[in-house]
């Protein structure tokens, strides 16, 4: 039937260009030169000389080129390092000197009038190990990570903990545009490297960042590049202090042109960079290999907004059936409005568990809104950042059995849980009736076993649990009279078992709910799902129940054990009630006092 969405925030890589790169020892943008503008002449190294400090480079602050280090020698202040180390300009083209490509000053060392930086510095010219790629391709180079940290990564959330040591690659970026994906996903990378890709190196414009990409050690970033310029890739450790075996590092960079439209190309997973030029998409929906093809935006077909029985308020369930035919569905915009169409709030979701299909039908999304939202408005976003056009669902209340329905509001049907509309009003469907009417007899207090395979399809919802689509089974007991001065009955209904623990392999992800009319949802009494975060069994209490039959319900959470040899174990039972002063039972196995708690040391309720 319906399908839970994992709603989960992503952050797509950003994909940005370097628009030139000064190397070397300088920085350019559209407003200055490093070293020129600011009241002082250029050395060969692109720095401001005799004091001077940059005017403009970057839009940074700059630092004094006198002497080395403007902040004794500690590298401090690295985001307007304007010293002779390697940089990359940004808007502004390259800057180089008269030795161009070398870099000038013998390969972009301290020149006469600077101290340079300190050996242990990563960003000093002599540690910066410059990459031999050329053009489109791909180089590889192995390393490990050791001495003290001087850089971190500039991008919030890149990683959650203080990084350790690193080492500095170069690459020099041809004229043109080019993706680049750096990479130590690789069975000889043992330390636990963080990436990040820098217009300077330690400062600059940082142009993505990974820590963990496909396991918790390795990373991968990827984003585009737009040459002639220079790039600095910075492998750095999560751990503070790594020692071998664990510093080493496999380390491999790629630049590849963009594939034009019709070009062969493979699809990636979200968030990674498109292989297509700029305004194509390599459509997920295709398979393993399909072509560069020009994006279309995603379309909204249905969106209703539903309160979620049993919860709170604010607890309501969206449902969304929508279609893209590349299938880079992104993010899911919500704007929730009053009754006077006034925007309360705001939300965005994360769309990529469906990355790679081509239609969502009826998915529901458990939504925490505001108090008094009386709509929202609905949109999608891709990879390309196509958006649909909007669509506004209304807070619609459940339509109950016998009442109107409006058939129009067809995802999902308007019906409360199972019920289905049917000629303009709701009632029970075929299958549940039968199932009903078929429904097991349960003895109170003898077990009854069984598998996920002798489950019937799924027919039946409860209140507590928005995954749709787990078979269920429905069993029919009957409390009796009461006896004893008992003022009601509790029913217990359990698929856990104490003595035997639980595995997802071999037990049934159960949930349990307890209704007085078999076909009616609003009769629900009880529901209940996880015992644990860890143990998937259930327990369930319907209380104070009159004598009579009742209705309980076996459901799975978990569609995927739909039709499996999963066992479970049904034991349902009564308890007691018992006014005060009654004999009863501590352990509250067969009753309980209807206020208080029964005395361990008298055996009486107070």
């Amino acid at each position: 039937m319906k399908r839970q969405s994992i709603v989960l925030s992503a952050l797509f890589s950003a994909v940005l260009a370097i628009a030139g790169c000064g190397k070397h020892g300088g920085t350019a943008d559209g407003g200055g030169t490093a070293g020129m503008d600011g009241g002082g002449g250029a050395d060969r190294g692109g720095r401001a000389d005799g004091g001077g400090t940059d005017g403009g480079a970057d839009g940074l602050d700059g630092r004094a080129d006198s002497g080395g280090w403007a902040d004794g020698n500690d590298g401090a202040d690295r985001a307007g390092a304007t010293d002779d180390r390697s940089t990359a300009g940004l808007d502004g083209g390259v800057t180089t000197d008269d030795s161009s490509a070398a870099g000038g000053d013998d390969g972009g060392t301290a020149d006469a009038d600077g101290g340079g930086g300190t050996p242990s510095d990563p960003c000093d010219p002599a540690a910066i190990v410059a990459l031999a790629l050329t053009g489109a391709g791909t180089v590889t180079t192995t390393g490990t990570l050791a001495g003290v940290s001087s850089l971190t990564p500039q991008t919030l959330g890149c990683t959650a903990g203080r990084t350790g040591p690193e080492v500095v690659y170069s690459l020099d970026v041809p004229s043109g545009v080019f993706y680049l994906v750096a990479s130590t996903v690789f069975p000889a990378t043992t330390a636990d490297t963080v990436l990040y890709l820098q217009t300077m190196c330690g400062a600059g414009q940082e142009l993505a960042c990974n820590d963990d990409a496909e396991s918790p050690r390795t990373s991968r970033l990827s984003t585009s590049v737009t040459g002639p310029g220079t790039v600095y890739i910075v492998v750095d450790s999560f751990d503070a202090s790594p020692v071998p075996p664990a510093n080493a590092y496999s380390l491999t960079v790629t630049l590849t042109v963009p594939a034009s439209e019709g070009a062969a190309c493979i699809p990636v997973q979200p968030g990674a960079l498109d292989p297509c030029a700029a305004g194509l998409v390599c459509p997920p929906s295709a398979g393993a290999t399909t072509t560069c093809t020009t994006p279309t935006a995603p379309v909204i077909d249905a969106a209703e907004l539903f309160p979620q029985l049993g919860q709170p308020a604010t607890e309501s369930t969206l449902f969304l059936s929508a279609h893209d035919g590349q299938g880079d569905w992104k993010t899911l915009s919500l704007v929730f409005e009053n009754a006077g169409g006034a925007a309360i709030d705001t939300q965005i979701l994360d769309l990529t568990d469906y990355w790679g299909e081509t239609a969502l039908v009826e998915n529901p999304f458990v939504l925490s809104v505001p108090l008094g939202t009386a709509s929202v408005d609905v949109t999608t976003t891709d990879s390309q950042s196509l958006t649909s056009a909007s669509v506004t669902a209304a807070l619609t209340p459940w339509s109950t059995l016998g009442q109107s329905c409006n058939a129009a509001l067809s995802a999902p049907d308007p019906c409360l849980n199972d019920l289905v509309c049917v000629n303009a009003t709701c009632a029970a469907s075929g299958a549940a009736a039968s199932a009903c009417a078929q429904a097991t007899a349960i003895v109170l207090g003898a077990p009854v076993t069984g598998t996920a395979a002798g489950l019937a399809t799924d027919t039946f919802e409860g209140s507590c649990v928005v995954d749709r689509g787990g078979n269920d089974k429905v069993f029919r007991t009957t409390l009796p009279a009461l006896t004893g001065g008992a003022l009601a009955w509790d029913l217990v209904a359990t698929t856990a078992n104490a003595s035997v623990p639980y595995s997802y392999y071999a037990n049934l992800d159960s949930y349990l709910y307890v209704r007085s009319t078999c076909v009616d949802p609003t009769t629900e009494l009880a529901c209940a799902d996880d015992l644990t975060d860890t143990d998937l069994r259930t327990q369930v209490v319907a209380t104070n129940l009159a004598p009579g039959s009742y209705y309980v319900f076996l459901d799975t959470s978990s569609p995927l054990q739909n039709g499996t040899t999963v066992g479970y174990t049904l034991l349902v039972r009564a308890r007691a009630v018992l006014p005060s002063g009654a004999t009863c039972d501590p352990g509250r196995i067969q009753s309980r006092c209807q206020s208080g708690a029964c005395s361990a040391l008298t055996g009486i309720c107070p």
